[in-house]
């Protein structure tokens, strides 16, 4: 499966999301493998997503006194909880070096953010070797019998607040989506920004139902939760807890923000797997 978004649109805190979510909810951790920034970012992301951190205030250093102490508390009870397997180009920059360290590891999933960035040093160029990349992936996951979930971007060309695409639209290689049992693509125009919630659409599926959703995207509560269906660029099924009260003429249908500085206490990104 394939997430991808234009840039800083926050398709790696969603990885990071479905992540911590594969990690609660398994015996075995997944293998997260970070191919774009620094590990100590998604250290941070995973430590605001699982433990329910106001991600902006933990990165800044400005949690509140109660807050600080439930994180001090926090970090303290993962000495002794199951590992979460972080690892990047410093180790391995192919998807088989990657493949033999989660079979090391007795991962439960392959996460790879940046796939784009892989096998860098080949003398192939660039869509040949990210459509290569992605093809070898598809291997990997069938000879692993493991899930593996990859982000890349989309094209340069595409508009930051565009809220469609097509699988041509994915970078450096237009091809991925004959590759892949799932393409989804996180889009963020300036009103959805601005209300805190994405718009996930699928662009290809295999053995599933295709479906876009409107989503929160709230980085203060950790709220990714589901907010409703969406048709074209409007919601036609409200299957979240959020009622929408607004409709944007740059895109879907707008929850208001009736909402308290107080983390979410349940918290799912809903990808159709």
């Amino acid at each position: 499966h394939v997430l991808a978004g234009v840039e800083k649109v926050g398709e790696t805190f969603a990885l990071v999301e479905i992540a911590a979510k594969i990690w609660a909810s398994n015996d075995n951790p997944p293998l997260f493998f970070e191919a774009e920034m620094p590990i100590d970012q998604i250290e941070r992301r995973l430590d605001a997503s699982a433990g329910k951190f106001a991600y902006d205030k933990l990165r800044k250093g400005q949690l509140g006194m109660f807050q600080k102490k439930k994180y001090l508390e926090w970090l303290q009870e993962q000495k002794t909880a199951k590992p979460f397997w972080i690892a990047d180009t410093t180790t391995t920059d192919t998807v088989d070096g990657i493949a033999e360290l989660a079979m090391e590891l007795g991962a439960c999933a392959v996460i790879i953010d940046g796939i784009y960035i892989l096998g860098r040093h080949g003398d192939t160029s660039m869509w040949e070797r990210v459509l290569s990349v992605v093809a070898r992936c598809k291997d990997l996951a069938k000879s692993t019998n493991l899930p593996w979930i990859l982000t890349t971007q989309l094209d340069t060309k595409t508009k930051i607040d565009a809220l469609n695409a097509t699988t041509r639209d994915l970078g450096y290689a237009k091809m991925i989506g004959q590759w892949v049992d799932g393409c989804y693509c996180f889009f963020g125009n300036k009103d959805l920004k601005k209300n805190k919630r994405r718009l996930l659409r699928t662009l290809c599926a295999r053995e599933f139902e295709p479906i876009d959703l409107l989503i929160n995207f709230d980085m203060d509560r950790m709220d990714f939760s589901e907010i409703g269906v969406v048709e074209g660029n409007a919601l036609t099924k409200v299957t979240g807890s959020t009622v929408p009260t607004a409709v944007s003429e740059e895109g879907p249908a707008l929850p208001s923000g009736d909402e308290d500085d107080t983390p979410a206490a349940s918290s799912v990104m809903v990808i159709p797997f």
